[in-house]
């Protein structure tokens, strides 16, 4: 059987974010070739990107609204930002005049922080000092620095803290862990990144120690 003329191309595409968001990486690019041909039969179809890398398959000619054609899929998944935002095209073999525009995937992954939490685990046992673990974790769109600060609602904040986001779960998260031994204490924290002043819900450390019983005395009970 000889092999049906192309006589049409376009293509299209798709982005999905895996990170759950709007915006950022981890994205997927679906590249979508859609082709029309004289008759039904196999030919070759061929997606080309910008980055000179061609995808090529041979498909079967299928019947479609009165007219003949054929599509194939691919994808790309980005997680960490392109160089640039890469384009793609549907290229019909044997009649270059015939292929499609390029169309650009405005692929955006720079790095922002887009949210910040904090968290203290206390010991629930009665004893003083206690061992306080606190997390700082951080959200952003891509891999990178992110540079933050605890801020107590009433006193000094620290000196300035920098953490590397890595890819965990299709999300860039950045992860600050300190473990450290606690006296009393009832006061209100939080963290607050630098770069763009995202912060999180205030969150209160409280440590209670059991009242000290002198030498000699019992402890009252009810």
């Amino acid at each position: 059987m000889n092999t049906p003329e192309i006589t049409s191309s376009k293509l299209l595409l798709t982005k999905k974010h895996l990170n759950g968001l709007d915006e950022g990486c981890p994205v997927k690019i679906t590249a979508t070739a859609i082709y029309e041909t004289t008759y039904p039969g196999k030919f070759f179809a061929v997606i080309q990107n910008s980055y000179d890398k061609e995808w090529t398959e041979t498909i079967e000619a299928v019947k479609a609204k009165g007219k003949t054609g054929g599509s194939f899929k691919v994808s790309e998944v980005f997680e960490t930002i392109p160089v640039y935002s890469p384009k793609y095209r549907a290229v019909a073999v044997g009649h270059p005049d015939l292929n499609s525009q390029w169309v650009n995937a405005n692929v955006k992954c720079q790095f922002k922080v887009i949210k910040a939490t904090l968290k203290y685990d206390v010991p629930s046992k009665e004893s003083c000092s206690k061992d306080v673990e606190m997390t700082a974790r951080f959200v952003t769109t891509a891999p990178g620095k992110v540079n933050f600060r605890l801020e107590p609602r009433d006193g000094k904040a620290s000196k300035p803290i920098t953490i590397k986001s890595k890819l965990k779960d299709n999300k860039h998260v950045a992860v600050y862990k300190r473990t450290w031994k606690q006296d009393k204490i009832n006061k209100e924290f939080r963290v607050v990144e630098l770069g763009s002043d995202v912060k999180s819900k205030w969150k209160r450390l409280k440590v209670d120690c059991p009242p000290k019983v002198k030498p000699g005395e019992k402890e009252l009970s009810n």
